[in-house]
């Protein structure tokens, strides 16, 4: 969505995933949500030129990195409403967002999640 109206950043996706994943609604709502907050922030708050999203999947569990190579996140930027929704959802996933400043050199976003069915048994 956002690559067909912006020129910079240069947003990059990556994955090994068929074209519609066997995921419950809930489940790739929330991986999709928090993919989406994290590359929104990427593009209004990061001044980066390359975004990469990728999503991997190792027997049943995924593996999802959002990277940039901006500023970076600030301590106070890390409290903000958004972040704390990427963890809420993420802990729903049963997985705990991992959040990293690369020295003034960008922030990487990474989270994993089981492949559940709606009553949260792994598939």
């Amino acid at each position: 969505h956002y690559k067909g109206i912006l020129e910079k950043p240069k947003i990059v996706f990556k994955h090994d995933l068929p074209k519609r994943p066997d995921l419950p609604s809930a489940v790739a709502v929330n991986a999709y949500r928090i993919i989406q907050e994290a590359l929104l922030n990427a593009v209004k708050h990061a001044e980066s030129s390359n975004i990469t999203i990728s999503i991997h999947k190792t027997g049943k569990r995924f593996y999802v990195c959002i990277m940039d190579d901006g500023i970076g996140i600030s301590t106070k930027s890390s409290q903000g409403i958004g972040l704390i929704d990427m963890r809420e959802r993420a802990r729903v996933l049963g997985s705990d967002l991992q959040l990293s400043n690369t020295g003034g050199k960008g922030t990487k976003i990474s989270f994993s999640f089981l492949r559940q069915d709606s009553s949260n048994q792994i598939l």
